[in-house]
């Protein structure tokens, strides 16, 4: 072969070899920018999905940015990250084609200058930086911002678009988690709405999370302890205020009267316009300590109003209230119809508990109730009661005792009942075995010692009747003709 065409071959082999080394190079580059890429987002997915599982509906907004911003430093080893929100007036000096998605805005030494990387180097103190616009439901909120002090090969390299990829992610985990924050308080607003209207325990009780979960006809049979108040000579104060202050007045008083039921254990059920029905689903003595706990409230309130010039003229010297209790199987449940349905108890013993707060008013007591709720008392003796008599109430056959708890009375109220109170259960034992005569003299005796007993005065008024005009077939029950 000529020596010219060896030499031709000769560099036509190079050139080929040159051209395939060139080729490797390249594919070496394109592998190995693969790899990264590849680590990149495996590294993305696997910060995301821890991030997903940390990020809960319940946590609030900042408590959100916490856990994204700990993230981004961590899983991107970066230097700085903060949130630029718009409402916070963050991002008054950003223009407005970086916060429309996918927009995003990459600093590195190789960035060119850029009139919108002067308010952002400023909010994030680091020359290096990605921001990404943050969208929650369909509008960007915020600005995400991650950044590094310095760049240098290879512990350090420059920030790139699998960088700006996986900020992206994370801002999209971001935006759907304060979207459901705020989704998740929004549902806890209402829930604590409907809580106002409908009293969590009451819901606890029917099993029931929350009132979506309420269905017409839910109900549930238990035994409880009924709690009915309400203010003395109501109707006389209310003449005396405008409406307003009507409002506010009861508005006030429950605001001392409401937290005693609920710290001894009971909900209230309804307000019935100065009244309150509380339930008590405990103890017995929980619901009789609430009763005796609500005469201070009643005290406090009454001095709050004296305290009050405005009002103070038109108050009495103090506010009083009775209250009445009843414990006995009741039905707790919802009644009305699909447009229209309310919370409610059905039974006897809510019937009764009315009754003696009635009685309250009758016997001059500031707190009645039946011997079946003493009985269910596990410690009778901490508290100063009495049975002041046994009535047949309108609509009944059997007789009910009818119980005073006098622990709220003034100490020297209270220390006299103490004194008198054998002599009350010897003259009330007469009363009821017919010697009307002597019983009569008994309740006289107690009356004289102690002139405010007006239970005592009651019975010996009502003795003294039976003694010129004895009742028919006498039981030792006295029967009452008013609800």
């Amino acid at each position: 072969m000529p020596e010219d065409d060896l030499h031709k071959q000769l560099d036509y082999y190079r050139g080929r070899l040159d051209e395939l080394s060139g080729q490797i190079v390249r594919a070496d580059s394109i592998v190995s920018r693969a790899k990264r890429e590849l680590r990149q987002r495996r590294s993305a997915l696997a910060l995301v999905s821890e991030l997903q599982r940390a990020i809960t509906p319940d946590l609030s907004r900042p408590q959100v940015f916490e856990k994204v911003i700990a993230a981004v430093l961590s899983g991107l080893k970066m230097d700085r990250a903060i949130v630029l929100e718009r409402d916070s007036g963050g991002l008054d000096n950003i223009t407005d084609d970086l916060l429309r998605p996918p927009a995003h805005l990459l600093v590195n030494s190789a960035t060119p200058p850029d009139d919108r990387i002067a308010p952002l180097l400023g909010a994030i103190a680091a020359p290096y930086f990605i921001a990404v616009p943050v969208v929650e439901g369909e509008q960007t909120t915020a600005l995400l911002i991650a950044g590094r002090l310095r760049e240098a090969k290879p512990y350090f390299p420059p920030l790139d678009d699998g960088d700006v990829s996986t900020l992206q992610s994370i801002a999209g985990t971001l935006g759907a988690a304060l979207h459901n924050s705020a989704l998740y308080a929004r549902v806890r607003r209402m829930a604590d709405s409907f809580a106002r209207f409908v009293p969590a325990e009451f819901l606890r009780l029917l099993g029931r999370e929350s009132m979506v979960d309420v269905e017409l006809g839910d109900q549930l049979a238990a035994d409880m302890t009924v709690l009915f108040s309400d203010i003395r000579s109501f109707t006389t104060l209310s003449e005396r205020m405008t409406p307003r202050e009507n409002f506010d007045f009861l508005n006030q008083y429950l605001r001392h009267a409401a937290p005693v039921i609920q710290a001894h254990g009971g909900f209230i059920d309804k307000y019935i316009g100065d009244a309150i029905m509380a339930l008590f689903p405990g103890e017995a003595d929980d619901a009789i300590r609430a009763a005796v706990a609500l005469h201070q409230a009643a005290r406090d309130f009454s001095a709050e109003l004296q305290a009050n010039a405005e009002i103070a003229p038109r108050m009495p010297r103090g506010i009083h209230i009775g209250v009445g209790l009843h414990s006995g199987p009741l039905m707790l449940g919802t009644i009305g119809f699909a447009g229209r349905m309310e919370s409610t108890v059905i039974s006897d013993a809510v019937n009764l508990a009315s009754r003696m707060e009635g009685l309250s008013k009758h016997y001059g007591a500031g707190v009645i109730t039946t011997g079946q709720t003493t009985a269910k008392m596990n410690d009778p003796a901490a508290l100063a009661w009495r049975i002041v008599d046994k009535v047949q109430v309108v609509g009944k056959s059997k007789g009910v005792e009818v119980v005073e708890v006098y622990e709220p009375d003034l100490p020297e109220t209270r220390a006299l009942k103490n004194a008198t109170a054998d002599a009350y259960a010897r003259a009330l034992a007469q009363y009821q075995q017919g010697d009307f005569t002597r019983a009569a003299a008994g309740f006289e005796q107690i009356g004289a010692a102690n002139p405010a007993d007006k239970a005592a005065s009651l019975m010996a008024g009502r003795c003294i009747k039976y003694t010129m005009n004895p009742p028919e077939n006498w039981r030792g029950i006295t029967p009452l003709d008013q609800k």
